[in-house]
């Protein structure tokens, strides 16, 4: 239910280049593929970064999130807090700025294609 129709031209290696961005997405039409490109301006494809930095994110942050847990059960039983546990909290809470830098910059890249 698109009634209205759109045309633009190309050059044969710009029509190259989109049919593989294209394909490289994951998109199965082009006619989708084009409409997403030209109402959001781009399409990040969070399969194009690296799956393991994604699950080694995932894994610290529910890491960090476990110690937490355990320190507060030990500050509430016996309040008494350890400065070694600050201190891994603040190494977590690094290695994840880190990752997130990391992906946000893959993402940035992917964007300014």
């Amino acid at each position: 239910s698109r009634p209205k129709q759109m045309k633009f031209r190309v050059t044969e290696n710009e029509k190259e280049i989109i049919l593989n961005n294209s394909e490289k997405l994951g998109f199965k039409t082009f006619e989708n593929y084009a409409r997403k490109m030209l109402i959001d301006g781009y399409v990040i494809n969070l399969k194009s970064t690296d799956d393991k930095d994604l699950k080694y994110l995932m894994s610290e942050v529910s890491r960090m999130g476990n110690n937490i847990n355990q320190i507060t059960k030990r500050v509430n039983t016996i309040s008494q807090i350890y400065s070694c546990d600050i201190e891994e909290i603040k190494q977590s809470q690094q290695e994840i700025v880190h990752l997130l830098r990391y992906v946000v910059k893959n993402i940035n890249k992917i964007k300014n294609c």
